[in-house]
């Protein structure tokens, strides 16, 4: 039992009455109205504290207020999200799936994988900052460098970029510390099981366990191991981006700049299926091996870094770090990949002998709507088709939820939840990353749409006396900017009016539903007439009454109607 917890022998039977505080941080002496509550589970940032039973119930207050408050750096807490919501989505699969053990195996590594994904992706952009636009471009341009002398010389580019490298690395170091933090602050507290040796390791059979089995919280080892694979990846893609951008600014012949990327790309590879198993296992020793040979890869990148000869000092034309956009382009391929492989494994999986109609009907359905939406954007000469492609990527998604609710009937989210959650995920990393990725090189200069040299670089602009340096960005960022802001915004307005239609029209669709429901059923003592002849068929109450309240069953229905929107919110998301 952790230090500063109590224990007493109270008889845990029967009802416990659990009372919660709000925002405001209510502490549990008020909350229990005792002055010396005893704390029998968790510590002092969230804990569970018991009073003497009251009324025939247990009593306790569960005190949650140092999860928000205490401290003003807890707000970065914030900064996780994603990765909270990646973790959430590998537990929304639809109640069938465990019953179905190779399909749902299959569902768990294409979730893991999706989260490995959005990992790789914030150090794929917390590298792209410090690497290329203040070590290489603002490093090399004497009006916008203002580092101390060697720190980042001009004419070595290869050493500015292992410099900016270190960004990322320390980035590693610091998501490694609060992994490991959280694991010995509160993973490595077992829950005590109503029969000890009971415990198993989540998702160790076909049945999985749910919240309420012990087992389904003792998993210290496996976690562990899930910290150690995705450093692992990590540190090899910072060092594959090292080896790749250094040859790229200064080819050498050789086999070493394919070992110092294809090194890195095999750890990713191993790494990604490594998270096929669902417990820790053999792959401890494997999770070792692989955080060594990605450590390896990055001292072997940095050292292909430094003994490269060296260059050019930035020319008048300002340009992105040469092969950055074409290594950026391989691993958001990779991370898309992994994040349609989650509804990929989703459709699979509900495909049987029963189902297959349904699901051909949903399949065919969002197909045809993404070819649809393609074609129209092919027509229309749309630019950055990419960004089209995802619309129409939506729009399926859309069309095959409603299909499937409207089939279903089980009035749950539909099967793409986990789908939504990781798109969510994705995208809100991606919004944080970007905006601080402009505001980085607004400080730094003058941003200027460009593409990468061996992809057309930029045109030649005049040097200008005491102008602001110039510094190069991939037109995406500029001309994705608007998508990221328009486009949510028209599919609020679409889903509000859509559900407002709805709202509208279950006044009098849903109306013979209300009266079908209410209609025969006795009058409750103490209900006023008005009430009850709103319920019934017209016709078996006097007219003056009728009128009165006439529109009762509408208002009902839409009610009801509006207490459905939550419901398609993963529509919207």
């Amino acid at each position: 039992m952790p230090s500063g917890m109590a224990f007493r022998p109270d008889e845990l039977s029967g009802v416990t009455e659990v009372r919660l505080h709000g925002v405001g941080g209510t502490s549990p002496q008020s909350l229990l109205d005792d002055l010396t509550p005893m704390q029998v589970s968790g510590d002092r940032i969230a804990g569970f504290y018991r009073t003497v039973d009251q009324d025939g119930r247990h009593v306790e207050a569960y005190s949650w207020g140092g999860l928000t408050s205490g401290s003003s750096w807890r707000v970065l807490w914030l900064l996780l999200l994603p990765f909270a919501l990646a973790n959430m989505a590998a537990r929304m699969f639809p109640a069938w799936l465990p019953e179905r053990p190779v399909r749902f195996r299959l569902f768990r590594w294409a979730a893991r994988l999706a989260s490995f994904g959005l990992t790789l992706n914030l150090l794929l952009l917390a590298a792209v900052i410090p690497v290329d636009y203040v070590a290489y471009q603002c490093g090399g341009d004497p009006d916008c460098a203002r580092w101390p002398s060697g720190l980042l010389p001009p004419d070595r580019p290869a050493v500015r970029i292992l410099v900016g490298a270190v960004v990322p690395l320390l980035v590693i170091g610091v998501l490694y510390v609060l992994a490991r933090t959280s694991q010995s602050r509160y993973d490595r507290v077992k829950p005590a099981a109503p029969e000890p040796g009971k415990e198993r390791p989540p998702a160790a059979g076909p049945a999985f366990p749910g919240l309420s089995d012990p087992g389904f919280w003792n998993a210290l080892p496996y976690t562990r191991m899930l910290t150690r694979v995705h450093v692992a990846g990590s540190l090899a893609l910072v060092a594959a981006l090292v080896a790749w951008t250094v040859n790229g600014v200064r080819p050498v012949g050789g086999p070493w700049p394919a070992l110092g990327v294809g090194v890195p790309a095999a750890v990713i590879a191993v790494a990604a299926a490594a998270l096929f198993r669902d417990t820790a296992g053999e792959d401890e020793r494997l999770s070792k091996v692989l955080l060594a040979l990605g450590g390896g890869s990055v001292a072997g990148s940095a050292a292909l870094a430094v003994t490269r000869p060296p260059g050019q000092v930035l020319t008048a034309v300002p340009h992105e770090l040469p092969g950055m956009q074409v290594f950026m382009d391989v691993v958001y391929a990779g991370v898309f990949a992994a994040l349609f492989l989650v509804p990929a494994t989703l459709v699979a999986a509900s495909w049987t002998r029963r189902d297959w109609p349904r699901v051909a009907l949903v399949t065919v359905l969002a197909l045809a709507v993404l070819a649809a939406g393609v074609a129209l954007l092919t027509v229309w000469e749309v630019g950055y088709r990419w960004i089209g492609v995802g619309a129409a990527l939506g729009a399926a998604v859309a069309v095959a939820g409603l299909i499937g609710r409207r089939v279903s009937g089980d009035g749950r989210f539909r099967w793409g939840a986990p789908f939504v959650v990781l798109g969510l995920a994705v995208v809100t990393l991606n919004m944080f990353m970007l905006a601080v990725l402009l505001a980085v090189v607004e400080v730094l200069g003058t941003v200027r749409p460009c593409h990468d040299p061996y992809l057309g670089g930029c045109l030649p602009v005049p040097l200008i006396a005491g102008a602001e340096p110039v510094i190069a960005v991939f037109p995406m960022v500029r001309n994705a900017t608007p998508y990221l802001i328009v486009v949510p915004v028209l599919l609020l307005v679409a889903f509000t009016l859509w559900q407002g239609a709805c709202w509208v029209a279950a006044g009098r669709t849903g109306r013979g539903q209300v009266l079908a429901d209410y209609g025969g059923r006795q009058l409750p003592a103490g209900r006023r007439p008005e009430w009850w002849v709103s319920a019934v068929p017209d016709g078996k109450v006097p007219e003056w009454q009728a009128r009165m309240v006439r529109g009762w069953p509408g208002r009902v229905a839409r009610a009801r109607r509006l207490a459905l929107v939550p419901r398609d919110l993963d529509l919207l998301l």
